[in-house]
C-alpha cells in the first residue's frame, strides 16, 4: 500500500503498478490489511483514477472494520474513504459503495478538516475583491457535497467559481525543466470539485510571485485567469 500511495502522492501514471498491486491483492486478499493500508489503497485508486483496478472486496472490508473497530480509525483515513467514496459515486455509479452511515461518518471529517490561511491567500482575496460582487465572494467555503474547502468562491450567473490558490505544499519540487507538477492529493481535490460542478480555478504561487507585487500585474492576472466577464467589477 506504500508503494502505490507514494505514486499517487506524487501524481505519477503507473497504471502497471496499481494492476499488479490489485492482483496480487485478490490473490493474497485483505487479511493483514488494517485501516492505514486500506485507506491508503483505496486513496491511492482513486487519486490515480484507475478505480478501475481495484478488487471490489475493499468495500466490505472496510465496511466490517469501520463496524466492528471505528476507533482503530483516523480522522485523516477517514477522509481518504470519503474521497473514495466520491471517486465512486462519480465514476462507477453502478458499484456498490460503504453503507449510508459510516459514508455520513466520513463526510462529516472531511468537513470538519482544519484548513490553513496563507499571506498569498490573504493578497489574493485583496485583489479579487476588486474584480467581483464581494457580496458573493466567499472564503474557505465548504462545499456540501465534497466537504472540501474552497479557498475563494463565487457565483456569476451560469456557474459556479473555485479558486485555489496553490502554495509550494501542493507542487512536487520543480523538475529538470523547472516544471511545478501539483500533487496528487491537489489533482484529486480539482477533479473532484469540478465532477461537484465547480468551474476551478488554480492560482499557483510561483505565477502570482511573478507579478512582483505590482497590482496593475495582479489585476491582469485575475482578469486573463478567469475570462474577464461583464459580471465582473
Amino acid at each position: 500500500s506504500n508503494m502505490v500511495w507514494a505514486f499517487a502522492t506524487a501524481g505519477v501514471r503507473a497504471d502497471a503498478l496499481y494492476g499488479t498491486v490489485a492482483e496480487a491483492v485478490e490473490r493474497r486478499g485483505l487479511r493483514d490489511f488494517n485501516p492505514q493500508a486500506l485507506s491508503n489503497m483505496v486513496w491511492a485508486f482513486s487519486t490515480a483514477d484507475v478505480l478501475a483496478y481495484l478488487p471490489t472486496n475493499f468495500t466490505e472490508t472496510i465496511s466490517t472494520s469501520l463496524t466492528n473497530s471505528p476507533s482503530l480509525w483516523t480522522a485523516a483515513q477517514l477522509c481518504q474513504l470519503h474521497q473514495w467514496q466520491l471517486c465512486t459515486s462519480f465514476s462507477f455509479p453502478q458499484q456498490s459503495l460503504l453503507p449510508t452511515c459510516h459514508r455520513e461518518m466520513c463526510h462529516a471529517h472531511m468537513a470538519a478538516a482544519p484548513t490553513h490561511s496563507s499571506r498569498l491567500q490573504d493578497d489574493v482575496t485583496h485583489e479579487l475583491a476588486k474584480l467581483v460582487d464581494t457580496a458573493t465572494l466567499q472564503r474557505e467555503l465548504i462545499d456540501q457535497m465534497t466537504g472540501y474547502s474552497v479557498d475563494l468562491a463565487f457565483c456569476l450567473k451560469h456557474s459556479c467559481i473555485a479558486v485555489e490558490v496553490d502554495g509550494p505544499t501542493h507542487f512536487m519540487l520543480p523538475d529538470s525543466n523547472g516544471e511545478h507538477v501539483p500533487t496528487g492529493k491537489t489533482l484529486l481535490k480539482r477533479r473532484l470539485l469540478t465532477s461537484a460542478g465547480w468551474r476551478v480555478v488554480s492560482i499557483p504561487y510561483f505565477e502570482w510571485n511573478a507579478c512582483n507585487g505590482n497590482v496593475h500585474a495582479q489585476c491582469t492576472y485575475l482578469k486573463r485567469l478567469l475570462d474577464f466577464h461583464p459580471d465582473f467589477k
